[in-house]
């Protein structure tokens, strides 16, 4: 379901725009990305007892933060400065747990 939503198929042969696709149905795609990351901060609390300032709840709060503008905007500006907060994010990710793991 979430691949159908991110990258449509297209059965008709025509080439499909991505980025016309995107600002389209992006409130869809940011929408539900928005209420995940809101479940998983229940889940947090439901599941695993976890506390109000740890890094996980923080960090979880400033990506809806982050993404909130995204779903309510269609400026493509707002997406550019979102999407490369979330870069950043996902190399920080990266570097973190799988290089300096491995050291």
């Amino acid at each position: 379901l979430v691949t159908e939503v991110i990258a449509p198929q297209n059965n008709d042969g025509k080439a499909l725009d991505l980025k016309e696709y995107y600002y389209k149905y992006h409130r869809v795609i940011l929408g539900l990305a928005w209420v995940l990351q809101a479940c998983l901060i229940g889940n947090l609390f439901v599941f695993f007892q976890g506390e109000l300032a740890s890094l996980k709840v923080v960090g979880r709060v400033i990506m809806l933060c982050v993404m909130a503008p995204m779903v309510i905007s269609s400026n493509q500006k707002v997406h550019e400065i979102g999407m490369s907060i979330f870069f950043i994010g996902f190399i920080y990710t990266i570097i973190k747990y799988h290089i300096f793991m491995a050291v």
